[in-house]
């Protein structure tokens, strides 16, 4: 995966205040990896965000992952949930895109994969969820 130069992070998060936003992590000007964080009241349909046409949700040839949150996998993104309290919800929900990556290409399906596994749990410690 080429990129246009240095990175930077684009983003709404605030972490202070459990709501829905976007980030970005960026190359130049081409976004390389999307990510989404969600919460809601209820959980969260994985098998509609992996295959909604939206700009924050699709993930190619999604697969589900053996973990302790619902976590699906795919070619070019994943998608991962679990319940989480708050006062935006009790559930949240991550999104990961890659829109660099091809849907067609199968070769960094187990990257993605770990990547999930670290960085879910990791945010959801950081967002203190109980």
């Amino acid at each position: 995966m080429s990129t246009d130069g240095e990175f930077r992070e684009s983003g709404k998060i605030d972490r202070t205040a459990a709501e829905s936003a976007p980030c970005a992590l960026v190359s130049g000007t081409t976004p390389v990896m999307k990510l989404r964080f969600w919460w809601a009241d209820g959980p969260a349909d994985l098998k509609y965000m992996v295959e909604g046409t939206g700009s924050v949700s699709r993930v190619a040839d999604a697969r589900r992952i053996d973990t302790t949150y619902d976590m699906l996998v795919g070619t070019d993104g994943a998608i991962a949930a679990t319940q989480c309290k708050s006062e935006a919800g009790d559930h949240f929900a991550l999104t990961l895109q890659l829109p660099k990556i091809k849907p067609s290409d199968d070769t960094r399906r187990a990257d993605i994969e770990r990547f999930m596994r670290a960085y879910f749990p990791a945010t959801l410690r950081t967002l203190g969820c109980r």
